[in-house]
């Protein structure tokens, strides 16, 4: 993992959390931060296959991480 510029004219401006098409958290970085991480602890209550993860740059737009998951119905 490289760290991300973090100056006040490239940074990392969000990431966001997602199941399936589902949205589940969103965390606001702005300038400053290198390398931001963010730790978030989800339940869901519902089926989901996959995990994705958008980061917003400033400069570079959205890069987007997936995991794929086994979230199956009770």
């Amino acid at each position: 993992l490289l760290p991300h510029p973090a100056g006040c004219g490239h940074f990392v401006q969000f990431i966001e959390l997602y199941a399936d098409e589902r949205f589940l958290a969103r965390a606001d970085i702005g300038a400053g931060r290198a390398s931001p991480r963010v730790c978030l602890r989800v339940v869901l209550h519902r089926p989901a296959a996959e995990l994705r993860a958008y980061g917003n740059c400033n400069l570079h737009g959205v890069w987007i991480g997936r995991k794929s998951i086994a979230v199956r119905a009770k």
